[in-house]
């Protein structure tokens, strides 16, 4: 007879432990059939008190003794049951399925001995703790309700995918398995050649999963790569995939720099409590000392903070004296309710080349600020505070900026005759420090407040024609401190009285109109392009009480030219009445093919010496601008942006990117030239591509080239192994003019953690 179903098999204990009373029951309720099969629901019986076990809740309660929790029942499935009498047992075949307290027992044979309590299970045995670990075996015994027992020749599925295996495994109470010749590894066996030894894995004389400690721990440790032992440690623990973050050391990196020596990176992760956290690092070099870091992070309710510092005694030059080094870098962010928010950052070091050499960061210039913003609905309203450290060397000192008080008010859409009312405000103090003077900007102080109202408004023709027209007027004042005139003195009686007030009313209004023609397989579109401002005319001599902190470089593109200002700030205005034409043409298949070109000029009455004449804006007819875009699918994208000289057409800007993707195959070149860039040409190569190889191997190449210098600036050639349980990385970077070269050797070990080498030496030294 089959049967099926789940059972309180707590009943059927209870009955076997008392066998001699329950015996003839079992035997009648068989009907007296000898084959020892008898029906689960008359079994299940027991649990009423008819045929169980000879005592009652009541009774207990008389011994005065407190009642203990009871346990949660075994729930048990099986295609048959069969009652040995004799042998007191009972055997559970076919499917037989076994839960309790969150772990499964799947086993084609169950046996459950009612005197020793013990559960042998045989014939693809699965069991699945509460965690998800999964371990497999062909025989196991299990006592203590399935809490502990053993498991012979076991393997193991852990809940990150990882795999263990072992000759013998022992599970405690506790939860805790020991396994005897225990295999660790992430990796999967080949498809192609199971037999293959896997790319890593750890082998052991024994490995303990302590379920209290969540630790896997591993004694008598062999590092084995494609089975062959590359290192041996008597002892290695690491956290067991379920822990979240623990305090602990992390894998250690080494390498060797021309500037530091030889180092090792030493780091101590410090779980301090859920929302927070630390990493301690130390770094001995050859030549810099000990180089002494740490990182802390912290999460609130409504904010954040993280803070990067350290520390260093060495030579800033060569032969110097030794003395204190460092920086910091932090950020944090605070919500203060929904409408209002406080951020800041602070980033600083002590001297211009403590970042570069000891490989900390690349930036050029340091910004920190403090900045608290509000958000009304369309409106918002920030309050800054900023300084830069400008770690170039040579150049004029960076502003500090105290405070920098900005606010935008917008009504609703088409609310005020079909369109918006807006009013942009600011206000700002900003000194810039310099006893030298090396520039006119070097030492002065300057406060302005300013004052942008209009109104705007997007217009839709029944024609098509789309015109957004914008009416405002911007109102400005200057107070400047230590200006220096065209002689170099400072202007005005005193160093207090420069003073300056503008207004710039403006009318500007824009308009296209988009032609689209339909075809079978593609679409075109032709749309002329109109831009029309009217505002008051200015020259340099209206600006020569104002000093240009936001306005020293504007640049021409397909963008700015359709601006009323082609100035990126307000310290000079793009004054004066202008018409800007140009015009749009696209195809499109529909099917990622697609083509567009976009062509502008700007035409005013007469030149302007606002501008230097190498940005192309100085004459009456602007220089003309242009971009161009192609795709041909995922095989080839082309971005094309230029500016043409108006008269001689001659090339003052060409920026081409063209990126391919061929199959696997990735392929990026950028061209660049600029005239005229700080007295100087630029003219720049740029090619970079990545290829998969084989069997998870991949190469990748960049190279980069200076054809004004006509020298390399930098090179760099690697290759990349990746799969589920690694990752290796090897790269070869070298920058000539620098007289730098590099080799980076990265490995990544699934839930081991990584490891790096990174050497580094002069060119001239090998040669």
């Amino acid at each position: 007879m089959t049967y099926r179903g789940w059972f309180l098999t707590t009943t059927v204990l209870a009955a076997l432990a008392l066998w001699p009373d329950t015996g003839p029951a079992l035997a009648d309720t068989a009907g007296g059939d000898d084959d020892g099969i008898d029906d689960r629901s008359e079994i299940s019986s027991g649990a009423n008190g008819t045929s169980g076990p000879p005592y009652s809740e009541t009774a207990q309660l008389d011994t005065g003794e407190e009642e203990e929790a009871p346990e949660e029942p075994l729930l048990l499935e099986a295609d048959d049951l069969t009652v040995d009498e004799t042998l007191e047992l009972v055997i559970l075949t076919g499917s037989v399925r076994l839960a309790r307290e969150g772990r499964i027992v799947l086993a084609d044979r169950v046996t459950y001995n009612s005197r020793t309590e013990v559960v042998t299970a045989t014939g693809n045995v699965v069991i699945i703790e509460e965690s998800g670990d999964t371990y497999f075996a062909d025989y196991a015994e299990l006592e203590d309700g399935l809490a502990e027992g053993f498991i012979d020749r076991v393997g193991g599925l852990l809940i990150d995918d990882s795999r263990v295996a072992a000759r013998r495994g022992i599970r405690r109470a506790d939860g805790s398995v020991t396994m005897e010749d225990g295999i660790y590894s992430p990796c999967l066996p080949c498809a192609q050649n199971p037999d293959r030894p896997l790319i890593w894995q750890l082998r052991a004389s024994e490995v303990e999963h302590d379920a209290e400690s969540m630790d896997i721990i591993f004694r008598n440790v062999f590092f084995d790569v494609f089975g062959i032992p590359i290192l041996y440690t008597p002892y290695f623990s690491t956290p067991d995939p379920r822990v979240r973050s623990r305090t602990g050391w992390l894998t250690p990196s080494f390498g060797s720099t021309s500037t530091l020596g030889q180092f090792i990176d030493l780091r101590y992760f410090v779980d301090i409590a859920p929302e927070q956290d630390a990493t301690l690092r130390a770094r001995p070099t050859g030549e810099r000392g000990v180089l002494l870091s740490g990182e802390y992070r912290r999460r609130f309710e409504s904010g954040r903070i993280e803070i990067d510092a350290s520390a260093n005694q060495s030579e800033v030059l060569e032969g110097g004296d030794e003395e204190f080094r460092g920086h910091v870098f932090a950020q944090g962010r605070y919500d203060i309710d929904e409408n209002w928010r406080i951020s800041g950052e602070l980033n600083r070091t002590t001297d211009d080349t403590y970042l570069e050499d000891f490989d900390i960061s690349d930036l050029d210039v340091l910004e920190s600020n403090i900045q608290a913003e509000g958000f009304h609905g369309l409106n918002y309203h920030t309050a800054e505070v900023l300084s830069f450290q400008d770690l170039r060397g040579n150049v004029e000192d960076e502003p500090i900026i105290l405070p920098w008080m900005r606010s935008s008010i917008v009504s609703e859409p088409a609310r005020y005759f079909g369109g918006q009312l807006f009013a942009d405000s600011e206000l700002l103090y900003l000194r810039r420090p310099g006893e030298g003077r090396r520039s006119p900007l070097e030492g002065i102080g300057t406060f302005r407040a300013s004052t942008d109202i209009g109104w705007r408004r997007t217009i839709y023709t029944p024609i098509g024609v789309v015109a957004d027209v914008e009416l405002a007027n911007q109102a400005s004042f200057w107070a400047t401190q230590d200006l220096l005139d065209d002689n170099g003195q400072v202007a005005g009686e005193t160093s207090d009285d420069t003073q300056a007030f503008l207004t710039v009313p403006r009318l500007h209004a824009s308009a296209r109109y988009p032609f689209v023609r339909h075809g079978e397989t593609f679409t075109q579109v032709v749309e002329p392009i109109v831009a029309a401002t009217i505002a008051p005319s200015f020259t340099s001599s209206d600006f020569e009480d104002i000093p240009r902190n936001d306005s020293a470089a504007p640049e021409l593109d397909e963008i700015s030219i359709f601006r009323p200002n082609r100035f990126a700030g307000i310290d000079r205005y793009d004054g004066g009445s202008r018409l800007t034409v140009g015009g749009r043409y696209s195809i499109d298949d529909g099917s990622g093919r697609s083509a567009s070109i976009l062509l502008a000029q700007s035409f005013r009455a007469e030149a302007s010496d606002l501008f230097d004449p190498a940005t192309g804006l100085a004459d009456a007819t602007s220089d003309i601008v242009g971009r161009v875009d192609a795709s041909a699918g995922r095989w080839l994208d082309l971005n094309y942006r230029f500016r043409l000289d108006d008269e001689t057409f001659e090339a003052k800007r060409h920026e081409l990117t063209a990126t391919s993707r061929l199959g696997p195959l990735g392929l990026m070149g950028r061209y660049t030239y600029l005239s005229d860039v700080a007295e100087r040409q630029r003219e720049e190569l740029l090619l970079s591509g990545s290829a998969p190889l084989y069997g998870g191997w991949s190469t990748r190449g960049l190279y980069r080239i200076d054809l004004e210098a006509d020298a390399v600036t930098t090179w760099q050639a690697g290759l990349r192994y990746t799969c589920e349980c690694i990752v290796l990385d090897i790269a070869y970077q070298e920058q000539p003019q620098r007289d730098n070269r590099s080799i980076l050797l990265r490995v990544s070990l699934a839930n081991l953690g990584d490891i790096g080498f990174d050497f580094g030496f002069d060119a001239a030294e090998n040669e």
